[in-house]
């Protein structure tokens, strides 16, 4: 009998100690992103942030990036997988998958979401984080990618050739002229290109947006303040005409409307004078050693924004008025309470400054250090962290970010967050499922490239125009910008 109760003892001791066992183990969330992130830890063991945040909330938080995410997504949802948040890459997704009733309400959170407002501003509650009055956005921060761009010389040219930089773009159109006629990067080869630009009808807005003008479909504010879009702007023909100067002069890279690793290539080989682009792409230490590398002389430097030679303002390329706009991420809706929970401490910790440092940096000490002046500065083992940006749920502060990521372009930084934008709304305006905005943009792009090189006469501009109303139901776009501007109190009626 005694052996007995002391086997019975023995399997409740043995229980007991599975049930605590099972209670300890950490709550497991999966994350979607369409965030690629290079040099991503092969496995959960080796992945340091993994690792901090389970030390630091007891969760088991797995960021899981989707190749070719919509459709990834989309089978992932639908199919049965495990799955509890997922990155919305624009407004229309958020909305897509709300009405198809798999995401979270979020309301009944207020104060959990009142932590993410408090660090990162209520500036972060903005329209696109809801649909039908329900919240099913987490807010963010965006990274204001907007402000990347600048306008980009060669300083060596520049003094060696005794050239004056332009402030305007008839002064822009003078200097690349002058440019044409000097072998930039002294190889004795005839392929100086005095003049590239990011994405095509990006880099051309170095030239355009002087004139109130952005090269595609564009929504903007007229001079009353109501709806409109860059297509319909007064000075559009204007600013086509002078992009059209550029590309019959030879002025233009002739790939700057294919691939941007194109025209990163030519500004890397110094064969570029003057390039619209982010700084992001050769003012980094890594691609600053690259163009030295063919030309240890060259150097790249920013210039001011051009304003129109006519007396207008300085103004170059685009910026989203709502910069806060774009990915946000959502919650699965059969989510249980526990794993509810356990994302909020997730959110919660990254907002702490460790948690926010480590979505930004890496781990301190490792990666990333304060000095002296008590500013973050990275380490030799920085580049190890090149992948934490995929944590970034809560977005960052690209002031601050940038500054401690690459001290090297630090005033570059400062510069473009300062530089005057043309500001769109389009990250405003959800567009509905019943209208085929792709393809409207598709042509609009096709057909602006064709005026630019020549192949459509400026003069059919106004029957461009109508046939986007004919065809492709352009007013309805516009009522539809229109009635979403109103209503969240940004456009006039």
């Amino acid at each position: 009998m005694k052996r007995i109760v002391t086997l019975m003892l023995a399997v409740m001791m043995v229980l007991s100690m599975a049930t605590f066992a099972q209670a300890e183990e950490p709550v497991r969330i999966v994350c979607y992103t369409n965030t690629s992130a290079g040099g991503f830890p092969a496995d959960l063991e080796s992945n340091y942030v993994y690792q901090q945040i389970l030390d630091r909330t007891g969760v088991a938080f797995e960021m899981i990036y989707l190749d070719e995410y919509e459709v990834s997504l989309n089978a992932r949802i639908f199919g049965g997988d495990t799955w509890h948040m997922a990155s919305m890459k624009t407004a229309a997704d958020l909305v897509t998958y709300a009405d198809q009733e798999v995401l979270l309400d979020l309301t009944p959170y207020a104060e959990e979401l009142k932590v993410i407002y408090e660090k990162y501003g209520y500036d972060t509650d903005i329209p696109s984080l809801y649909h039908n009055g329900v919240q099913y956005g987490i807010p963010a921060a965006k990274a204001i990618s907007d402000y990347y761009y600048l306008i980009l010389v060669r300083d060596d040219i520049n003094k060696k050739y005794n050239l004056t930089t332009p402030t305007t773009v008839p002064e822009l159109y003078d200097y690349c002229v002058a440019l044409k006629a000097i072998d930039v990067n002294e190889d004795g080869a005839d392929n100086t290109i005095p003049f590239t630009g990011w994405t095509g009808n990006h880099g051309f807005g170095a030239i355009t947006t002087p004139f109130g003008v952005f090269l595609g479909n564009k929504v903007i504010l007229d001079a009353e303040g109501k709806a409109s879009n860059t297509l319909l702007a007064p000075r559009m023909k204007e600013a086509l005409e002078w992009v059209k100067k550029f590309w019959d002069a030879g002025l233009v890279d002739a790939e700057v409307f294919t691939t941007n690793t194109n025209v990163k290539a030519n500004v890397v080989a110094c064969n570029v004078g003057v390039a619209a682009m982010p700084w992001s792409n050769i003012l980094k230490a890594k691609y600053v050693a690259d163009y030295k590398a063919v030309k240890p002389d060259a150097e790249y430097t920013w210039i001011g924004a051009l304003s129109d030679g006519q007396g207008g303002d300085p103004v170059y390329a685009i910026a989203e008025n709502e910069k806060f706009t774009g990915e946000k991420f959502a919650i699965n809706v059969d989510c249980t309470e526990e794993e509810i929970e356990a994302i909020w401490k997730v959110l919660h910790y990254f907002c702490t400054d460790e948690g926010m440092m480590l979505a930004y940096q890496g781990q301190e000490n490792v990666h990333w250090v304060y000095d002296e002046n008590g500013d973050v500065k990275p380490t030799d083992k920085s580049a190890e962290a090149n992948f934490v940006h995929a944590y970034q749920i809560l977005g960052r502060y690209d002031a601050f970010y940038l500054k401690a990521k690459f001290p090297e372009a630090q005033e570059a930084v400062a510069f473009g967050l300062a530089t005057p934008k043309l500001i769109v709304y389009n990250g405003n305006v959800v567009c509905p499922e019943d209208y085929n905005l792709a393809d409207l943009d598709s042509y609009v792009k096709e057909q602006l490239i064709m005026f630019i090189k020549g192949e459509r006469a400026l003069e059919e501009y106004d029957a461009f125009i109508q046939e986007l109303y004919d065809a492709y139901d352009f007013q309805t776009w516009l009522d539809i910008c229109e009635e979403q501007l109103v209503a969240q109190g940004i456009a006039k009626e």
